[in-house]
This record gives C-alpha cells, sequence and structure tokens, in this order.
C-alpha cells in the first residue's frame, strides 16, 4: 500500500511524498518437529544428556527460509525474548526434560 506524506514545516511551507507500507505474514513453523533423543549413558541413571538443539533446527523451520531461532525453557520467556538458552548446542537436559 502507499500512501501519501504531507511534510509541512513551522512557517508553514508544504511538501509531499509517498511512503509504502507492507504487512508481512507470520512464520510457519513446524509445531510438531521430531523429538531429540539420547540414551542416558554418561553417567547412567542421572537423566541428563547434553544436546545440541540445532539439530532440530531445519524440522521447525519447515523449508522456510530467512529464519533466525531462540531456544526458551517456557513460552513465557520466549514470548518476551528473554532468558534465551545461551548455547542451544550444548544444552544439558534435567531429570524428565520435555521441551
Amino acid at each position: 500500500m502507499t500512501l501519501t506524506v504531507e511534510v509541512i514545516t513551522l512557517a508553514g511551507c508544504k511538501s509531499y511524498t509517498t511512503m509504502t507500507i507492507k504487512v508481512l505474514p507470520l512464520p510457519t513453523p513446524n509445531t510438531t518437529p521430531d523429538a531429540l533423543v539420547l540414551c542416558d549413558d554418561n553417567n547412567a541413571g542421572d537423566g541428563q544428556e547434553e544436546f545440541d538443539l540445532t539439530q532440530a533446527a531445519a524440522d521447525i523451520m519447515d523449508n522456510e527460509p530467512n529464519l533466525i531461532l531462540s531456544y526458551h525453557l517456557t513460552y513465557d520467556d520466549a514470548d518476551q525474548d528473554i532468558n534465551a538458552i545461551a548455547d542451544p548446542t550444548q544444552f544439558v537436559s534435567g531429570t524428565a526434560t520435555s521441551m
């Protein structure tokens, strides 16, 4: 959509220009990506393993180009863009962690 903009100085002189606005569609990520699964083989029984969360990126992006992902423990943190997981390539899960 193209809009006309009127520009007025304090003295009342006028000029005009145009500007374009666009509404871009929201990204459409895969909302049910495959789970990342590892066996508890380091310190067996502790329920912790190191995951590379970025291995799920292609599945989440679902072939949509130019997306940037950040990983958070809660929806609220993601929605507010706070407390991102510092290194998603070395995320250590807790006991029975589900993300």
